[in-house]
């Protein structure tokens, strides 16, 4: 019997957020009873870094090229051509937060029974482009998809409203691989070797895009703080992004450049988590942050955004600490040094706060392969 498919809406399948969940889930699920594809809004003709892999595991990939805010009419168009021409999907589901609706809407039409809007964000756009779109976007929504899901209770909210709306809501947790980010002392001494940093040495980590969100800027002030106190320290930056040069000239300005090291993307993530002491990431606004849970289940203190980052982010193991944006580097630059002076949590310890707060790759990819094939099901008989 073929696998019933599942297609994703979703931008360049990069190690982003979203897009690190879908493909643990995707190396999880009973593929011989679901296959993912992939719908790429991406306005560049660059491939994403888990392209080749998807292919490998049997899924495919759509890209899509046109522009909304150039041509709307057109968009709308090339998307319901597309769901003309592919219409055989058990579901779509969109993780383009309100953009999500023009995909979701052009799929109903061409007969696609089961529609899920997926929101991994938890702060409003603000430009006025993003709020036109945005507003458009969750029209379609609101009229045609048949089920929200958040990546956490604010998430949800932003996308569906706080009122009770007709579809079922759900929240799908941000769930990681945790054996893999378990604590290992021996790829600790290997990165802390290869990068030329002593046992001795405060080692703070970040792994994130350079983009607004993520707050590179403050990152550098407080680690100019840290620094300030503790002239013992290292910064390393995991990640890519339009903000790279900006963060570079900053490193430069401080005269910080011996001790601000960016990686760019590496492939192990789990492993410089191990070298790393306090991991650190003041961002302005997150859906969740799946890679605090990532940092929490490498048994790493944890610093973050107070309000801005949902309460879901913290497993609950005593390894976060929360400051506001509205503080000055200095007082974050002093949580640091508390964080890092407490220490990171025993390995086995940390891998079971992190099961026990619901993150857990194979449970999550086993209620949502339930749930996918439930729908069919249901949608089958009517």
């Amino acid at each position: 019997m073929e696998p019933i498919r599942v297609l994703h809406v979703i931008g360049t399948m990069n190690r982003g957020g979203a897009e690190t969940l879908l493909m643990e889930i995707y190396r999880h699920i009973d593929r011989t009873k679901i296959q993912f594809e992939f719908l790429v809004i991406s306005y560049d003709d660059g491939c994403g870094v888990f392209d080749e892999e998807i292919e490998v595991l049997g899924g495919k990939l759509n890209y899509f090229r046109t522009r909304f805010y150039k041509n709307p009419f057109k968009y709308y168009r090339e998307l319901n051509e597309f769901f003309k021409n592919n219409n055989y999907y058990a579901a779509v589901h969109g993780h383009l937060y309100k953009m999500s609706g023009f995909a979701i809407r052009a799929a109903k039409k061409n007969g696609i029974s089961v529609a899920i809007a997926h929101s991994h964000i938890a702060f409003p756009h603000t430009s006025f482009l993003r709020k036109f779109s945005d507003l458009m976007g969750l029209s379609q929504i609101r009229r045609y998809t048949d089920f929200y899901f958040g990546c956490s209770e604010e998430a949800l909210i932003l996308l569906a409203g706080k009122k009770q709306t007709r579809q079922p809501q759900y929240i799908l947790n941000n769930a990681i691989d945790c054996p893999k980010f378990k604590f290992d002392e021996d790829k600790r001494q290997k990165i802390r070797t290869e990068l030329g940093i002593t046992d001795n040495t405060l080692l703070i980590g970040c792994v994130a895009r350079f983009t607004y969100q993520k707050n590179h800027e403050l990152l550098i002030k407080i680690f100019d703080g840290v620094n300030k106190i503790n002239k013992d320290c290292m910064l390393v930056m995991a990640g890519t992004g339009g903000r790279v040069r900006l963060i570079e000239d900053m490193i430069k300005e401080r005269h910080l450049e011996s001790k601000a090291i960016l990686l760019g993307i590496r492939e192990d993530i789990p492993d410089i988590m191990s070298a790393c002491d306090v991991f650190l990431l003041p961002s302005r606004y997150e859906g969740l942050g799946i890679v605090y849970i990532e940092a929490q289940a490498n048994g790493l203190p944890c610093v973050m955004t107070r309000d801005l980052v949902p309460a879901e982010a913290d497993v609950g193991a005593g390894l976060v600490t929360r400051v506001g944006l509205d503080e000055s580097p200095e007082v974050w630059a002093k949580a640091v040094i508390a964080a890092w002076e407490k220490g990171r949590l025993s390995p086995d310890i940390a891998q079971k706060a992190v099961v026990d707060a619901g993150y857990d790759i194979n449970k999550v990819a086993e209620w949502l392969q339930e749930f996918y094939l439930t729908q069919h099901r249901i949608a089958e008989k009517t």
